[in-house]
């Protein structure tokens, strides 16, 4: 399955530059400068589009490009944790009780330290620090380190498409309902595709049957068009002014793409706004649930005399003057600094350094410390 996976990591990388290149060709030439500037003769809106239409593309182009070329190994963490966590002298999230730091021996890790906030990706076989998700769409995971640039390409998407769009989209969606409408009144097709008891099962269901249908209308369409001796459809801006089913697919999976960006773009504010990712959201779930253990947090003795004094033991006799170990509530986000810190953060490499490895302890909330050392102290 994971390799699969590796390879669905360079097929829809490859077809989705693939669109954003075709994409770009077809506004540039033949919606700009076929549609509006030769066969409407609008140079100022020609203009305008083709500017719009430029700068959005290579937005969204160079933050695609970005993601890309995220080296294939960002992320992992350096062989040896930093001395601060060795020395237990910071608070950090640990695996167990008395404060150790967890291994994961799964794919090429081989018994590796996990820092804190790191997670283990199956498909790439390794743990990244601040890991997200791994994303097929990019072939790489989303971690800290790249997760403000996805955001840009997610937010950059739909306004792009929008631009790009535009000035056909009222054209296109005429075509549609004529070919539509052509499909249900062409001798050949009602008997050949509606007629047909499987096509109620062909190209995905329902939907698949009446998006046929449509494809079916547009051939004939153009059929039609070359009949009555129209123009070919080789010159410029010939794909806005008659039926052409490049145009139709382009600007539908245009369509679904911004819908699909709009609402994970939407998602990933909120989970960054509130200091979570991806794995930290299913974990909230699974700790509500009860099925999974609670998170435990490593807690510094305080350097202050009296609280350590009074921490050095608690009521089980166990000594504190070191540290001690405390559990996360339910309810609790551990590496939630406010909103505002935490959108702040996301245009930070505030977890590892790309060019040497140095390991950045992720700070943690800071209310749930003081309840921790609070708690400490009254015992």
């Amino acid at each position: 399955m994971a390799n699969l996976r590796r390879i669905w990591d360079y097929v829809i990388p490859a077809l989705l530059s693939f669109y954003i290149v075709s994409a770009w060709y077809v506004a540039t030439f033949e919606i700009g400068v076929g549609w509006l500037l030769r066969t409407k003769d609008a140079p100022v809106l020609a203009a305008a589009y083709l500017v719009a239409v430029a700068i959005m593309m290579f937005a969204i182009s160079n933050a695609y490009l970005r993601l890309l070329t995220t080296p294939a190994n960002h992320s992992i963490p350096a062989p040896d944790p930093p001395t601060a966590l060795l020395n237990r002298t910071v608070p950090f999230e640990c695996f167990s009780e008395d404060g150790n730091l967890e291994a994961c021996f799964k794919g090429r890790c081989s018994g590796r330290w996990k820092p804190p906030r790191a997670h283990h990706c199956s498909t790439c076989g390794v743990c990244r620090i601040g890991f997200d998700h791994h994303c097929p769409w990019i072939g790489n995971c989303v971690t800290s380190r790249n997760k403000g640039d996805f955001l840009v390409f997610l937010l950059l998407t739909p306004i792009a498409i929008s631009v790009a769009s535009s000035m056909v989209i009222t054209q296109v969606s005429s075509q549609f309902k004529g070919a539509y409408a052509v499909s249900t009144t062409d001798p050949w097709i009602l008997e050949n595709w509606w007629g047909w008891k499987w096509s109620w099962l062909c190209f995905g269901g329902p939907p698949g049957r009446y998006l046929t249908a449509v494809v079916l209308g547009y051939r004939e369409l153009q059929r039609e068009h070359l009949r009555t001796g129209g123009p070919a459809d080789t010159e410029l801006g010939a794909m806005a002014r008659e039926p052409s089913l490049r145009l139709l697919f382009l600007v539908l999976i245009g369509i679904v793409l911004g819908l699909f960006t709009i609402g994970l773009s939407i998602r990933t504010i909120y989970d960054v706004g509130r200091g979570l990712t991806s794995v930290d959201t299913m974990r909230q779930a699974g700790l509500r649930d009860g099925h999974i253990k609670p998170r435990l947090v490593w807690i510094p003795s305080s350097p202050t005399p009296q609280v350590t004094q009074q921490a050095a033991r608690n009521a089980n006799g166990e000594d504190l003057s070191k540290g001690a170990c405390c559990e996360v509530l339910p309810e609790e986000r551990p590496y939630d600094l406010g909103w505002r810190r935490n959108l702040i953060s996301l245009w930070e490499t505030v977890h590892s350094n790309a060019h040497n490895g140095q390991y950045i302890i992720p700070t943690l909330n800071p209310e749930m410390l003081r309840r921790m050392r609070a708690g400490l102290v009254l015992r």
